[in-house]
């Protein structure tokens, strides 16, 4: 596969010989001085069978682990690229990867909190938990948790008062501008933290953030977009900011919701002419937009912002992106590590190369003086986007007089 799927590929000679120079390097670590012949590239098969018999003669010479040689000659074969996206994860790196951009199911009420002056408050409600049917809201104060005070705890030690066992209750006591008091005995629950996460802006602006492109987030995502439209939202504020990507298919089918069939990126491969990738939504939602950029947004959501940039569907704020114009694909091991192997490089749908470059904002504002991220009075990125939405829907009014 390091042969054949590379978009810049090595030949077959230059891997065997940086495999076994690892190996060598490795029993010399040991105490052991070995000198493997430089075998000639042959067949793929030939060349594997060969490592493979290595592997097990060193291993037996110094009393190491096979599987851990094993590793390490795939390491050094992935290094020799010199690419920082073809790299190879054991089976603790690889499922690391898989729980960030697909948080595994946790135990609570469906609550993510955050420290403000008024003390604990809810950051975000998870939709269909046991917090979100008895209706608590972004905002909402939390001065104790099943009776223990929050009054000197910090978000983690709070939101881990949530933890237990399925079914088990827990109390909470909320209080909200405006009413009394209240408290709520709550069921803990299975569910999954979200990588999408909204609410309504003042003047009826939708707001979304995404933090991570995983196999769940257009689900999310379009669950998320439909409540705001249901709920009467004007404009939508995307943010990308700080997301690093993840899956190209979900960025394409989060695209779309807005683009509908329009072209949304170009894939170049080796020995293969460009492709254009078109979405595949025939209900696009038209509403004005902002995406919301930073230096950490990258990979898939470069490619989603760049579409929308292109396509004139939304505006850019922020700072210049990350600028990742490479696509990886990842070969799963049997034993649960796997390869990521970059193998084509992708421009915007009006042919942009943002590799190494990034996506140029519309309207470029600082990151410098952002508090805390999606919190309007402590985010003068969301503040500008805020403001120049409000001015497209006047310009559109005005327009349609």
């Amino acid at each position: 596969m390091l042969t054949t799927v590379p978009f810049k590929p090595l030949s077959a000679q230059r891997l065997l010989d940086v495999a076994r120079h690892a190996l060598e390097a490795r029993a010399k670590e040991r105490g052991v001085v070995l000198s493997l012949f430089p075998a000639t590239a042959s067949t793929p098969e030939v060349d594997v069978s060969a490592l493979d018999d290595e592997i097990e003669t060193i291993a037996g010479l110094t009393h190491d682990d096979a599987r851990a040689d094993a590793y390490l000659t795939i390491r050094a074969m992935a290094a020799a690229f010199h690419d920082p996206y073809t790299v190879f994860w054991d089976p603790e790196q690889m499922l690391a990867f898989q729980h960030e951009l697909d948080p595994q199911r946790t135990v609570g009420v469906g609550l993510e909190l955050r420290r403000s002056r008024a003390g604990i408050v809810v950051a975000y409600v998870v939709p269909e938990t046991p917090a979100d049917r008895v209706d608590v809201r972004v905002g909402d104060r939390i001065p104790s948790i099943d009776g223990k005070s929050t009054h000197d705890l910090g978000s983690t030690a709070a939101e881990a008062l949530f933890a237990g066992k399925v079914g088990t209750p827990v109390s909470i006591t909320v209080e909200r501008t405006g009413e009394r008091e209240q408290t709520f005995t709550l069921d803990r629950a299975l569910y999954r933290p979200p990588t999408v996460t909204s609410r309504m802006l003042p003047d009826r602006i939708g707001y979304v953030a995404v933090s991570a492109f995983g196999e769940a987030t257009p689900e999310e995502f379009d669950d998320a977009l439909h409540r705001l439209v249901a709920a009467g939202a004007r404009g939508l504020v995307f943010d990308l900011r700080n997301d690093g990507g993840g899956f190209v298919s979900s960025a394409v089918e989060i695209a779309s919701d807005f683009l509908g069939r329009q072209p949304l990126m170009v894939i170049e491969r080796r020995d293969r002419a460009p492709a254009t990738i078109h979405g595949e939504n025939d209900a696009p939602v038209h509403l004005p937009m902002i995406v919301l950029v930073n230096g950490n947004t990258a990979s898939a959501s470069e490619i989603t912002a760049g579409a929308l940039q292109d396509d004139r569907a939304a505006e850019l704020i922020g700072t210049q992106t990350f600028g990742k114009g490479v696509m990886q694909e990842l070969d799963p091991l049997p034993d649960g590590a796997a390869l990521k192997i970059t193998t084509a490089h992708y421009l915007t749908p009006l042919h942009r190369d943002i590799n190494k470059r990034g996506l140029t904002p519309n309207i470029r504002v600082s990151g410098a003086q952002v508090r805390r991220i999606g919190e309007l009075s402590h985010d003068p990125q969301l503040q500008a986007a805020m403001h120049a939405l409000l001015a497209q829907l006047v310009a559109r009014a005005h327009a349609h007089r």
